[in-house]
């Protein structure tokens, strides 16, 4: 099993992916809208990775869900990213992150 620090990089690398991958791809402001939820993005990606898909992550501020919450499960936030991108962009993203195929460490 990964340890902590493997599952935030992970998580980081993920998330940097999927913003990645929106802004050559989407247009309008669906870029700009991966890049608010970032932070939130990376934090869903490593509770997936830390087989936690139930952990609740903060929402970026701003943003509620449907009843004024203001955290959500990790999986929640994934599964409404990857039905609102489609072509399961996430979840490639997820798995190319987990698999070492996408690094965006700073050297």
């Amino acid at each position: 099993m990964s340890t902590t620090t493997d599952t935030r990089k992970i998580g980081k690398n993920a998330s940097e992916l999927l913003f990645r991958a929106v802004a050559l791809k989407w247009h309008g402001v669906a870029p700009l809208r991966v890049r608010h939820w970032q932070p939130t993005l990376a934090q869903a990606f490593q509770a997936v990775a830390d087989g936690h898909p139930e952990r609740l992550v903060d929402l970026p501020e701003g943003a509620t869900g449907a009843d004024g919450r203001t955290r959500d499960d990790a999986q929640s936030v994934l599964e409404a990213f990857d039905s609102w991108l489609g072509r399961n962009v996430v979840w490639l993203a997820y798995e190319m992150a987990s698999t070492g195929q996408a690094n965006y460490e700073e050297v």
